[in-house]
């Protein structure tokens, strides 16, 4: 299957999709606890790499990491000097509804994985870097150095774009691999991401991210419709 381009905005590659809901229908694969599906970051050093390039490495990592039991979208992202990647993984095998269970080694795994495809690409990587750690040296980095307010905020312009629905826009986000703590029930909704310490008010973002904000815009792109 081809990439294709959206917008000059990113790339993006879907895995087994149709394939996967045409078998959970037929099989009913489910899964019942919180985690439908896990997301990762691959980043690469400002001007290192083609946004063809950056993507090629993404869709190699994850074939090398899941091969082709799992569906799994790859999207390349332009919105930053750092061309980064993001890997979303269904946690239930469409094949054998086996769950991904996301251990501490697989975090390891995958990590040796995306830096052996950088290296056969002549890319460069991050040399004993800590993997955890209080300063997250090597999550920082690996993500292009984006602060989380940065990258929540690129995340939740990404998901305005293309939702029209409050409980969509949520949706969308859970499908990045966030987590919601306070949901739009509250004045202040509230994420946070599988490596952070606490999570982050959306209202923090600035004066458009607020709840109402949000909800506003939401309810003009209904309207349009």
């Amino acid at each position: 299957m081809s990439p294709f381009f959206c917008k000059g905005y990113f790339f993006i590659l879907l895995f087994y999709c149709i394939q996967f809901f045409l078998h959970c229908q037929a099989n009913n694969y489910v899964s019942y606890d919180n985690s439908v599906a896990y997301h990762g970051y691959q980043s690469f050093q400002a001007g290192e790499v083609t946004p063809e390039e950056a993507h090629r490495i993404g869709v190699e990592t994850a074939k090398r990491m899941w091969g082709d039991d799992y569906e799994i979208v790859v999207t390349t992202h332009l919105n930053t000097a750092n061309l980064h990647n993001h890997i979303v993984l269904n946690s239930v095998s469409f094949r054998t509804g086996r769950k991904f269970e996301n251990h501490i080694s697989d975090h390891y795994k995958l990590r040796e994985i995306s830096d052996e495809v950088c290296r056969e690409y002549g890319k460069s990587v991050l040399e004993n870097a800590p993997f955890y750690g209080g300063d997250k040296a090597y999550w920082v980095r690996k993500s292009g150095c984006v602060p989380h307010k940065d990258m929540l905020r690129h995340d939740v312009d990404e998901a305005l774009a293309c939702t029209i629905k409050p409980f969509d826009f949520e949706l969308y986000l859970r499908s990045l691999g966030y987590q919601f703590v306070r949901n739009f029930k509250y004045q202040h909704p509230s994420v946070i991401a599988p490596d952070w310490q606490k999570p982050v008010r959306l209202s923090s973002l600035g004066k458009d991210y607020s709840r109402e904000a949000i909800l506003r815009r939401l309810q003009s792109q209904r309207e349009d419709k």
